[in-house]
C-alpha cells in the first residue's frame, strides 16, 4: 500500500512537472513583422498575446517557451516556413492562406482574425492623378500574393478598371516606399504608413478601402501545422486559448488607448492608429470562423485563381478545424461574447 501510494504521488508530480505532459520545450510561431529601427516588430494578436503574457500564463509550470518569429516576407514567407517545418503556427492573411492550402502546405485553420483598419491608395502630392480611374497605365506598388494585393485589385475594380489597366509593381512595403519617394512608381497602397506620408505633405490619398469602395475578404487566419497538432493537441489548445484571451483584451473599449500605444511601437505615431481603429473594437477583433470569414476565403480563392496564383479553388471544409476555438470560448465563458457575422 505504501509503495502504491508513493508511485501514485511520483506519477502525479512527474506529469505535473511537464515530463509526460503534452507540452514541447519550444513552440515556434511565425507572424508578419515590419522592420523598425534595426529590428522587426509585430502588431498582431500574436504580439498582444506575447506582450500581455497570455502565452506565459498558458504554459506556466510546464517549461515550454513560446518563440515568435516576425517575418518581413509576410504571408508567402510564413507559408514556406510552415511547409518546411520551421514554424509550428502561422498568423497571416487570407491570400497566402489560400495559396498555401492549394499548394499542399500541411496545416489547418484554427482561428480567424480581421485585420483592423483601412487601406489607402495614395499618389504623390504633386501628381495630376485625381482618382483611381486616372491610374490607367500607371505604376502602383504592392507586394503580390498578399491581402494588400487582393484589396488593391478590389479597389481598382470598384472604380471601373481592372488590374490589367494598371502596372502593378511587386514590392515589399519598405521597398515600395523607397520607390514611391524616388518617383519609380506613381502610386502606393498601404495602411498607417500612408497616413504619415499624407501629413508630411508627400502623398495624397485618392481611395480608402473603408470608405470609398466596397471591399470583402480582408480576412486572415491562425494556422497550426498538422504534425504539431497531432503530436501536441493540448499545447495547441493552450496556444488558441491564449490568442482568444488576446482577442478579448483587444476588443474591450477600456483597452483602446493601450492597444493604440501597442501599435505605435512600430514607430508610427499613435494618432495614425487611432485614425485606423475608429469604430467598435469588438467586431474587429472577433476570432470566430463565421460565415463572413468563410465567404471572405471564397472570394479570396476566386481572386487567386483568376490571377493564376492557384490552379483550382481548394476545398475549405477539411481545412477548417474549429474545435480548439470552440473549447477556448467555452473555457473562458465567451461563447456569446462575439456574434457570428453573416
Amino acid at each position: 500500500m505504501i509503495r502504491s501510494t508513493f508511485v501514485a504521488i511520483f506519477l502525479t508530480v512527474f506529469v505535473a512537472s511537464g515530463a509526460w505532459a503534452d507540452t514541447p520545450a519550444h513552440i515556434r510561431i511565425g507572424a508578419v513583422g515590419v522592420p523598425v529601427g534595426g529590428k522587426v516588430v509585430g502588431i498582431s494578436i500574436v504580439t498582444l498575446a506575447q506582450s500581455e503574457k497570455f502565452f506565459d500564463e498558458a504554459f506556466a509550470g510546464t517549461g515550454t517557451k513560446v518563440d515568435v518569429n516576425y517575418l518581413t516576407g509576410t504571408g508567402p514567407a510564413i507559408n514556406e516556413a510552415l511547409a518546411q517545418g520551421q514554424v509550428d503556427f502561422g498568423e497571416y492573411g487570407s491570400v497566402p492562406n489560400v495559396i498555401g492550402l492549394a499548394g499542399g502546405v500541411p496545416a489547418k485553420l484554427i482561428l480567424a482574425y480581421r485585420p483592423a483598419g483601412s487601406y489607402y491608395l495614395a499618389v504623390r502630392a504633386s501628381s495630376t492623378i485625381k482618382s483611381v480611374k486616372d491610374l490607367k497605365g500607371k505604376r502602383v506598388a504592392v507586394m503580390k500574393g498578399t491581402n494588400p494585393h487582393f484589396l488593391l485589385v478590389k479597389t481598382i475594380e470598384a472604380a471601373g478598371l481592372t488590374d490589367r489597366d494598371v502596372n502593378i509593381v511587386n514590392l515589399q512595403q519598405a521597398d515600395a516606399q523607397a520607390a514611391f519617394a524616388a518617383g519609380s512608381v506613381d502610386s502606393i497602397f498601404g495602411t498607417s504608413s500612408i497616413l504619415l506620408l499624407r501629413d508630411k505633405g508627400v502623398a495624397r490619398i485618392v481611395a480608402t478601402t473603408g470608405k470609398s469602395t466596397s471591399i470583402t475578404g480582408n480576412a486572415g487566419g491562425f494556422l497550426v501545422s498538422n504534425a504539431f497538432a497531432q503530436k501536441y493537441p493540448d499545447a495547441t489548445a493552450r496556444i488558441v486559448k491564449a490568442l482568444v484571451k488576446a482577442s478579448w483584451w483587444a476588443s474591450q473599449e477600456k483597452n483602446r488607448n493601450a492597444l493604440i500605444q501597442h501599435y505605435a511601437e512600430t514607430g508610427i505615431p499613435a494618432k495614425y492608429y487611432a485614425e485606423q481603429l475608429q469604430g467598435p473594437l469588438s467586431p474587429q477583433y472577433s476570432p470566430l470562423i463565421d460565415p463572413q470569414i468563410v465567404r471572405g476565403y471564397q472570394d479570396t480563392a476566386t481572386f487567386a485563381q483568376s490571377h493564376k496564383l492557384i490552379r483550382r479553388i481548394p476545398d475549405f471544409k477539411p481545412w477548417i478545424e474549429p474545435r480548439y476555438l470552440n473549447a477556448a470560448l467555452k473555457s473562458l465563458n465567451l461563447q456569446d461574447y462575439w456574434k457570428p457575422q453573416q
